[in-house]
């Protein structure tokens, strides 16, 4: 399914390409038509390499928040990960002026390190917040209402910076995959390879500790140097991707979901493979979408991922209560 939406984001798009000419452009370039190259290579296979990227590394994050946290609705979007890594960005772009994500080559990399920091602080936080509140409705309320607090102190930054600076941090807040260098996309897909990797080894420990902190010190496993571990790692991801494609909402949250429901199964080792392949594909399909083939118009990847993941919450929800959907 996966190859299938690649295929679809390198065919369809605004601007119609022959079949043959795709293949020319990504087997034989030399024989490729100028036109049909620059499309296929410049513009929609560095968005398809970002779209699995960032989508494999967000489904990959909430499903170690969930684990961590043992609650199905936890997330980067949902625990106020993604408003924290926009609030540092936010603090970056809008009084330090660097370039919004890493649209500026050389000030962009700031931005990378402002937003893995707000998502690390972010996660760290609630997890602190977590520790002492046992009721995980109330986490996630306390995680809203730190997006809440993010977005305030964002728009009052808002209210005082320069017009080109706001332009620029409300594009970034939209969600896009155009990276604007392949070599950043190819980093964030390696940083997920190697974090798929290692959660995959540690695949009977995630077990453990979703069974809980007694069960998990019964097998020896290492409680607080895991979770610190697991959440370093949820943060690191989230916040690079944030930082390259802005906060792009309810992926984490529902690629795990998805993966569990497709397996029927909840052992770590097979749902990290299928969570992180389902991540690429919802990333993948709402690019797809946000580009309407056919069509000049460009709809932000945020409303897309939204539509997609808000009906999986409310079953999920519906689930929790007991109530069949």
């Amino acid at each position: 399914m996966l190859c299938a939406a690649g295929v679809a984001e390198i065919w369809l798009g605004s601007a119609s390409v022959e079949a043959v000419e795709i293949w020319r452009s990504l087997f034989t370039p030399a024989t490729a038509d100028p036109g049909a190259l620059v499309i296929v290579r410049a513009f929609r296979l560095p968005r398809l390499v970002t779209a699995v990227a960032a989508g494999s590394a967000l489904a990959l994050s909430g499903l170690l928040m969930q684990t961590v946290f043992r609650n199905p609705l936890a997330g980067p979007f949902v625990l106020g990960v993604s408003s924290g890594a926009g609030l540092a960005v936010a603090l970056q772009v809008l009084i330090v002026g660097g370039g919004a994500t890493l649209f500026a080559p050389l000030l962009g990399v700031s931005s990378l390190f402002a937003a893995i920091l707000g998502s690390a602080a972010t996660l760290f936080l609630v997890l602190a917040v977590g520790n002492a509140i046992s009721q995980p409705a109330t986490l996630l309320i306390l995680g809203l209402l730190f997006s809440y607090a993010g977005n305030a102190i964002v728009q009052i930054l808002s209210s005082r910076a320069q017009a080109e600076s706001i332009q620029r941090f409300v594009a970034w807040s939209y969600g896009s995959f155009d990276a604007p260098q392949p070599a950043y996309a190819l980093a964030l897909l390696g940083m997920t390879v190697v974090s798929v990797a290692g959660t995959y080894v540690s695949g009977a420990r995630l077990d453990a500790l979703l069974l809980g902190p007694r069960y998990a010190e019964t097998m020896g496993v290492p409680i607080r140097r895991n979770r610190v571990l697991l959440i370093g790692t949820a943060g690191v991801l989230a916040g690079t991707t944030t930082a390259l494609c802005g906060p792009i909402g309810f992926v984490g949250i529902t690629a795990p979901h998805i993966a569990r429901a497709y397996l029927r199964r909840s052992d770590h080792r097979a749902v990290v493979i299928g969570t992180v392949l389902v991540g690429a594909i919802l990333a993948t399909v709402a690019d797809l979408v946000s580009h309407l083939p056919g069509s000049a118009g460009v709809v932000p990847v945020n409303a897309v991922t939204a539509l997609i993941g808000v009906p999986v919450v409310v079953i999920v929800l519906f689930r929790a209560r007991g109530v069949a959907v």
